[in-house]
């Protein structure tokens, strides 16, 4: 994966506010997760006390809201959906193949990121796709970590 290549993906998290966190497989197996850096919270008081930055600061680690992974196109060609087809509201798991993209008759997988619910299917069956291209959007299950 080329430079280039690093600040396409940086332009598309910058494009789409609501995505926090890329990850992306390359065709030469490079792996490459790309986050946006945590946004401090606007204030309607110019000054706050240590006690509200503290106060706000502290919910924000108990109730983190929950991102959405996506899944980039690493080539151009036509996707194929995994059989059975993959749909939006399905569960799956990370690592797990949820279709290829047909590139010069040869099938590249495109895997899951994250284990989690299919929150949108952007792309259908033998649709063409762009490099860079957003082909689903994944809910990752919440994980409860004890102390």
């Amino acid at each position: 994966m080329t430079i280039t290549d690093i600040q396409n993906l940086i332009d598309i998290l910058k494009e789409t506010p609501s995505v926090v966190k890329l990850a992306v497989t390359a065709a030469d197996g490079s792996d490459v997760v790309i986050k946006r850096a945590p946004m401090a919270p606007l204030s309607a008081s110019p000054v706050e006390s240590d006690q509200q930055i503290l106060g706000s600061a502290s919910e924000s680690l108990i109730s983190p809201e929950p991102e959405i992974v996506p899944v980039i196109s690493t080539l151009v060609g036509l996707f194929f959906n995994q059989s059975p087809q993959i749909q939006e509201g399905d569960r799956v798991k990370v690592g797990q193949r949820i279709g290829y993209i047909e590139s010069m008759k040869i099938k590249n997988d495109v895997i899951a990121l994250a284990t989690g619910v299919i929150e949108k299917a952007l792309v259908s069956e033998e649709e063409p796709v762009e490099y860079g291209q957003m082909l689903f959007q994944i809910a990752p299950e919440r994980q409860i970590i004890e102390e």
